[in-house]
């Protein structure tokens, strides 16, 4: 989920790394930083008279970037692509209030994007594999259909939010373990010049954060979905332990999602970026082959339920 062609993976010094991704504005063939003006003078750092004329725009800047400020790592790409995402009407003001959101945005101008295919079309495609997997059982399974929408919608916002890349401002960590983990790539083919330990590092550390919010995110959707069906013993008897369900879908995330999703980023950043260029035939790519991602996991989730022994 590299974003758009604003940005590309790579490595920049050690003030600008980040355990998610680091970016870099690349300026070969054209591809530039995404913002206006020539990419070669966007590179450089801003003169107080264009600072001053984006202040003007977008009001004081975040606290993240007047440090970059008085590191000197700030760009005038960096300020112009704020002033971008500043105009957006909320979504400005969301980027200006919450730092996480705002490096997204910085980083992966397809962040809406991405959240609205996992969401909608992730929903969709979902539900289309809970019809086909049960069947004529599945208005009996209502229940079980209910707690895998609810574990599926939460856990595909933190997925993306857990995978967009970021531009980091802010300097790096200087304890060994934080930054043992800045260096490691955003996902384990990302562009850039990783070592096989770092790409595997990647792997393993996905590994433990998505079991984390796999565990902790059916614990909530499947815990509501009991809870609101509390008074239907017929429900109540379909319905597995929360405990069960938490475990299981902890698991399903850390081996099955992770890998699909390593997978989508990879071919997104290495082939759908460089071969498909045009933007509206990009975004039509990465509709059908985020579908097919979600329906795939759709299945795999409802065999692996019924192995686990929670459906």
């Amino acid at each position: 989920m590299d974003g758009s062609f604003s940005f590309r993976s790579s490595q920049l010094g050690a003030s600008s790394a980040s355990s998610e991704i680091v970016l870099k504005t690349e300026h070969a063939g054209g591809g530039g930083d995404g913002c206006n003006g020539d990419d070669d003078d966007n590179s450089e750092k801003p003169s107080s008279s264009f600072i001053a004329k984006v202040v003007a725009s977008t009001g004081a800047l975040p606290k993240d970037f007047e440090l970059a400020l008085k590191a000197g790592t700030l760009t005038k790409a960096d300020l112009l692509k704020w002033q971008e995402i500043r105009a957006i009407p909320v979504l400005g003001f969301l980027a200006s209030i919450f730092q996480g959101f705002r490096e997204r945005l910085m980083g992966n101008p397809r962040l809406l994007l991405a959240l609205g295919i996992e969401e909608l079309i992730g929903g969709s495609a979902k539900m289309t594999a809970e019809v086909k997997a049960r069947g004529e059982n599945f208005s009996k399974e209502l229940p079980l259909v209910a707690s895998d929408m609810a574990l599926e919608l939460i856990c595909n916002f933190a997925v993306v939010w857990l995978l967009s890349p970021k531009r980091i401002l802010t300097p790096q960590p200087t304890d060994r373990i934080s930054k043992a983990i800045a260096s490691l790539p955003g996902h384990f083919l990302q562009v850039g010049n990783y070592s096989w330990g770092q790409r595997i590092g990647n792997i393993g550390l996905r590994f433990v954060q998505f079991s984390t919010i796999g565990v902790a995110t059916s614990a909530i959707g499947h815990g509501l979905v009991v809870a609101s069906l509390r008074n239907d013993e017929k429900a109540q008897e379909q319905l597995a332990p929360v405990h069960k369900v938490a475990i299981g879908w902890g698991t399903f995330m850390a081996v099955s999602t992770n890998m699909r999703y390593q997978l989508v980023n990879c071919w997104e950043e290495r082939v759908l970026e460089v071969f498909v260029p045009n933007k509206a035939l990009n975004t039509l790519v990465t509709f059908f082959v985020r579908f097919g991602n979600c329906y795939l996991g759709g299945e795999q989730w409802i065999w692996a339920s019924r192995r686990f022994g929670i459906q």
